[in-house]
């Protein structure tokens, strides 16, 4: 592990999380309950962790990841799954992912001031770089990469490399940072990148490191390696 020239970053989870407004407001009809927006956020954070644990089996969840993701989701918020709920949440989950992660903004922005170069490598549906614009990242990033629009999705080493190539920096003097022990400890690792920091506040990957709780602490971590 040594000082990078460059940092990728995840959205979801790493970022931004789901608004837990919006997530209440579709919710509440259908179960009478809207999740806390601390409730929400560590269900955010146990179904990726349950997720990835399942996809490193190689078992592809029934209906793909994404709708299992959402069920799991509901199950961590302690709402009731059904077939239902699960398709209010997965109408509402693509388009809510506008609320900036505490600490988030300061953390992108002490990255720049440290002169790392400083991007976004994301799956998503075609809608991150508006949500990222919309919660106040877009001045801070050179660009943002979406599976969607680049035809490939983490942990196909290929996405990294894209960004990779757009920066103009060795895959060994970068590092990325997201919440995904399978998409983005996996990805990264295929792809080549000095290091892989796992967002991990549920402590679910103790075995694993590098690991902070939130993008809050990667500054610091980035500023231990220099002294």
């Amino acid at each position: 592990m040594r000082y990078p020239d460059a940092v990728l970053l995840d959205a979801g989870g790493t970022l931004v999380v789901m608004d837990p407004v919006a997530v209440g407001d579709a919710l509440e009809p259908a179960t009478g309950e809207r999740p806390s927006p601390e409730v929400a956020d560590r269900a955010h954070y146990a179904a990726i962790a349950d997720l990835a644990d399942r996809l490193q089996t190689g078992a592809e969840p029934p209906g793909g990841w994404w709708r299992w993701w959402n069920r799991r989701y509901l199950e961590a918020c302690g709402l009731p799954a059904t077939e239902e709920t699960v398709d209010v949440l997965m109408a509402v989950s693509n388009v809510v992912w506008r609320r900036a992660l505490p600490g988030a903004l300061d953390a992108v922005g002490a990255l720049t001031a440290m002169g790392l170069r400083v991007a976004v490598v994301s799956n998503s549906n075609g809608t991150v770089r508006a949500d990222l614009e919309a919660t106040g990242f877009g001045p801070l990033l050179e660009f943002v990469v979406d599976s969607t629009e680049f035809g490939a999705a983490k942990p196909d080493p290929s996405i990294f490399h894209h960004a990779l190539d757009r920066l103009g920096v060795a895959a060994d003097r970068a590092w990325y940072v997201g919440d995904s022990y399978f998409h983005d400890v996996g990805g990264g690792a295929a792809a080549g990148l000095d290091t892989v920091v796992l967002i991990d506040p549920l402590d679910r990957h103790t075995s694993y490191a590098p690991r902070i709780d939130s993008l809050a602490a990667l500054p610091g971590l980035l500023s231990r390696i220099t002294s």
